[in-house]
């Protein structure tokens, strides 16, 4: 490599600055270092080609571990540009946006750096930043049902409703939960649709614009007169005590940070305060509900708890006691409160998977239902918001990783269903539906009085599919189900067991007693039952009697693009229809 010197007096100064290349891939496995920047006797840019991408290494005076930026390479002549603020980083090859960081302190200060590059860099340069690069967005599309943006995740979600548009801001996630050294770096995003058919992808709604802010976690949108208001919580980079804010616009599109800040205060704990659910009562008072630990609960390991503040105006807030310590071992996270039909709903997640409460009065007695669960899938922290025709939309999202170990994947909707009993279930959203198949002709499968296992053919689908069908029983305690292969997918059982009042997805031909996080309970089946099967690439979906739902990710195995379906029945006999 050979050494040349960076003269570029004061552009570090400015705390925006762009470094500027070409590479030359070669194309080649493993890692070959293409350049390095060191300043004041330190390394602070590496840059290397490794399997086809470009990896680019970045070190600040406040950290000792890189941070690391990548993006797929051409086959060719790679123009690579390195875009530098105080509060993100950016790398973009070939004119596209490949990969963004969050730093902490700054990555160059001299004067005078130095640089050293291999033959396959060229066209080298420091400059300052005059403007910002426009950020790619999708624009207008069609289908939300699944939908993740390019390159990043869909992580918690905040739905609202104004009126006229269904809004769900989320936290926009690039690298699973793993940026700015895995404090999240998460930050507002935002799609809007007036009827859940066309959409269209806004600008970041609320941004990272401190180095100080590790995370912009999940919190809730309200609206005052005309005045929308986006509150948040900040986790701090220094791990201090968290700060919660908001944000307002006039049009729901374009916020503005309000730069006030609260913490909470003891006895609440308060490096962990996040996600604020703010509502107002029939008195006209706003109420804020906020995820931490309530120091003087009576069971130390399960004090996890939703903090309660009460406003008159949205900006300043008083501290109350506890809304809910609902006794888990972790906290309850992502809350969300409102009334529906005269019934008052409380919903929270614990390790992820959504439960409820509700009452008849708008602050408790909370009751515990039967079944507290919305969804037995890897459906993740959900919130709901209102829509037309006093209908109530869930928006969560599905874990990446098929067993839910990871943070962030793809978009989910549901429907809630209110029972007459105040209960709640959920089922497909009828908006976001594909074009369904069904059986042609009705098949029977029926076991003998010495072979209790059967199945039989239904049909075979294209990868991406969705089945509504229909099972008669004639046992009341037969179990039943549906058998999914081919297609690349490793095979699973969708299992219904009536006389075990539950449901699940499992790997084919597991453990009958086997309880797993797929596994819905309290279903009681009638003897006949209404089933919605829909497949979209890794992703499969059910729902039982437009009343239950889960959702998980199949796992690879092999090609293939057509996916078998066979019918299963255990103990009795059963008709698909």
């Amino acid at each position: 490599m050979k050494r040349e010197r960076v003269d570029q007096k004061h552009i570090f100064d400015t705390g925006k600055w762009e470094f500027s290349f070409t590479i030359h891939t070669g194309g080649g496995e493993g890692a070959r270092q293409l350049l390095t920047v060191a300043d004041q006797g330190r390394e602070a840019i590496r840059v290397q080609e490794k399997n086809g991408k470009i990896e680019v290494f970045l070190w600040t005076y406040e950290k000792d571990a890189p941070l690391l930026l990548c993006g797929k390479a051409e086959a060719r002549e790679n123009r690579v540009a390195l875009v530098w603020t105080d509060s993100v980083v950016r790398l973009w090859i070939n004119d596209v946006l490949a990969d963004e960081e969050w730093p902490i302190g700054r990555c160059l200060k001299s004067d005078e750096a130095e640089l050293w590059i291999s033959d396959g860099i060229a066209d080298c340069a420091f400059a300052a930043v005059k403007e910002d690069r426009p950020l790619p967005t999708a624009g207008h599309f069609t289908e939300a049902q699944y939908w993740k943006p390019a390159g990043c995740n869909v992580g918690d979600c905040m739905p609202f409703y104004d009126g006229e548009n269904f809004h769900v801001y989320y936290l926009k996630d690039r690298h699973g939960h793993k940026s700015k050294w895995g404090l999240g770096a998460h930050q507002f995003a935002h799609i809007s649709s007036p009827d859940l058919l066309r959409w269209e992808e806004h600008p970041m709604a609320v941004e990272i614009t401190h180095p100080w802010e590790g995370s912009i976690c999940t919190g809730s949108i309200v609206k005052k007169e005309d005045l929308y208001y986006a509150f948040y919580a900040v986790r701090m980079s220094d791990k201090t005590s968290a700060k919660v804010s908001w944000a307002t616009s006039r049009d729901g599109i374009s916020f503005t940070k309000s730069e006030q800040y609260f913490s909470l205060q003891m006895p609440y704990e308060t490096t962990s305060v996040r996600d604020p659910a703010v509502f107002m009562d029939a008195q006209k008072t706003w109420h804020m509900l906020l995820t931490t630990d309530y120091l003087n609960a009576a069971a130390p390991q399960r004090r996890g708890c939703l903090a309660h503040l009460v406003s008159k105006d949205l900006e300043n807030w008083e501290q109350t006691e506890p809304f809910l310590v609902p006794g888990y071992t972790d906290q309850p996270e992502c809350s969300d409160y409102f009334e529906w039909n005269g019934w008052y709903y409380l919903i929270f997640s614990n390790y992820g998977f959504a439960k409820y409460r509700y009452a008849k009065q708008p602050f408790g007695p909370f009751l515990k239902p039967r079944e507290e669960v919305l969804d037995a899938g890897l459906y993740r922290v959900p919130k709901s918001a209102a829509f037309t025709q006093n209908r109530r939309i869930l928006a969560g999202f599905l874990a990446q990783e098929p067993w839910g170990r990871s943070y962030g994947g793809n978009l989910v909707f549901r429907e809630l269903v209110q029972h007459p009993d105040g209960t709640l279930g959920s089922r497909f959203v009828s908006e976001m539906l594909p074009k369904e198949s069904r059986l042609e002709r009705p098949v029977r499968a029926a076991c003998t009085e010495r072979e209790c296992y059967r199945t039989v053919p239904l049909m075979t689908a294209d990868r991406d599919f969705y089945l509504d069908i229909c099972v008669r029983r004639q046992e009341q305690d037969a179990d039943f189900g549906f058998l999914l292969s081919g297609g690349g997918i490793r095979p699973v059982e969708i299992r219904i067991e009536p006389s075990g009042g539950c449901a699940g997805i499992y790997d084919l031909h597991t453990n009958l007693f086997e309880r797993n996080c797929r596994v819905l309970y309290h279903v009681c089946p009638a003897k006949e039952m209404r089933i919605r099967l829909l497949v979209k690439g890794d992703i499969l979906d059910c729902c039982l009697d437009d009343d239950r739902t889960m959702v998980c990710r199949l796992e690879k195995e092999g090609d293939g693009e057509q996916i078998r379906i066979e019918g299963f029945v255990k103990d009795g006999a059963v008709e698909f229809c």
